[in-house]
């Protein structure tokens, strides 16, 4: 996704309208299906840094040996 805005509303949200329509489905099978691979792609990025986040876990762990 670019920023790109259809009548202010991001184009995808157009897209999705037009797709449950045609397929006589709901908008929100579209969105979902475009979120899902949004994450997928975020996750698998070489510049990725979500392994270097800390857990609330790892910040217990860390708090409970000091």
């Amino acid at each position: 996704m670019d920023g790109s805005t259809y009548r202010g509303f991001p184009y995808y949200f157009a897209t999705a309208l037009r797709l449950a329509r045609f397929f006589d489905m709901l908008p929100t099978y579209w969105l979902n299906l475009q979120t899902h691979y949004d994450l997928v792609m975020a996750e698998t990025e070489p510049e990725n840094t979500l392994a270097k986040v800390l857990t609330l876990k790892d910040i217990k762990a860390e708090a409970t040996h000091a």
